[in-house]
């Protein structure tokens, strides 16, 4: 998930996401954001709207497939 989108920004996507989810059978739906924004405020603000991790660009193959592992195997153990 990108922070910067036309319309509706990455931060309301993710809290969309989430809240139909809420009651709903289909599960969690694993969010990695990427972006160029990774302070702290900005990390914590994703996990706040239910990021499942943040990874800063330029993006590392590594970090991005550690991160998607990470987020699969979270959604699989809730679901």
């Amino acid at each position: 998930m990108d922070l910067r989108m036309p319309v509706m920004d990455g931060l309301s996507a993710i809290r969309a996401i989430r809240a139909a989810e809420t009651g709903s059978a289909r599960g969690r739906t694993p969010v990695v954001v990427l972006s160029a924004n990774t302070g702290p405020e900005d990390r914590q603000a994703s996990a706040a709207a239910g990021a499942d991790g943040h990874i800063g660009k330029p993006i590392r193959a590594e970090e991005l497939f550690e991160a998607l592992v990470a987020a699969t195997t979270a959604q699989a153990r809730a679901g």
